[in-house]
């Protein structure tokens, strides 16, 4: 996982906290899809990037709360989107 000067800045500790529960969650589960197989599902299932994501941030909600998780979507998706 990296992680960016500029988000070190942009989040709280919590949020910070957050985001990596959430990215843990990617490294032990979707370690166990193969890396092809995984993008088949994202490219080309409109559902399937959605279904890992909601996984991975109920984990990230349940180790971190879901308010810093919340509050780092909304910094990051003002500063990237």
């Amino acid at each position: 996982v990296f992680v960016s000067l500029g988000l070190l800045e942009l989040l709280s500790d919590d949020e910070l906290k957050a985001v990596l529960a959430h990215e843990a969650w990617h490294i032990r589960n979707n370690g166990r899809t193969p890396f092809l197989k995984q993008l088949a599902i994202m490219t080309f299932s409109s559902t399937g990037r959605g279904e890992l994501e909601d996984l991975a941030d109920r984990f990230a909600e349940e180790l971190t709360g879901s308010e810093a998780l919340s509050s780092a979507r909304r910094k990051v998706d003002k500063v990237f989107i």
